[in-house]
């Protein structure tokens, strides 16, 4: 048993380094280029619409921080405005991106750019 053993392991082992050399550029994503992106939730903590309105505003980091696009958001008071956001966090690894208002917290797919969930506090944030 010791001998068979002897004998795979070293035409075992190169095979999978010679597998992971194969799968390693495409499951890495060596060929997509990398883009960088600012993302910023409006509207602020004093809920002045004039400066960036209501939604998540993408800038391209790499050419001059140009505006790219408004990705439109949940957020809203029971009247309809806007509520002012407290928190932004992204997640390369997951493609999610959330933002905090006074009363939610909103979870969104970057892939597609939609909302995928919004929650309320179960007691309203001072």
């Amino acid at each position: 048993m010791g001998r068979i053993r002897s004998l795979v392991i070293p035409f075992v082992a190169p095979l999978i380094f010679v597998m992971a050399l194969l799968f390693e550029r495409p499951l890495r994503g060596d060929d997509v280029p990398v883009r960088r992106f600012l993302y910023v939730a409006t509207p602020g903590i004093r809920n002045y619409l004039e400066y960036g309105g209501h939604g998540v505003l993408v800038f391209d980091i790499d050419a001059n921080h140009k505006f790219i696009k408004r990705i439109p958001t949940a957020g809203v008071d029971e009247n309809g405005k806007p509520l002012n956001v407290k928190g932004i966090c992204a997640s390369a690894t997951t493609k999610r991106l959330f933002v905090s208002t006074i009363k939610t917290l909103q979870a969104f797919d970057l892939i597609a750019e939609k909302l995928i969930w919004e929650k309320a506090y179960e007691t309203e944030l001072v």
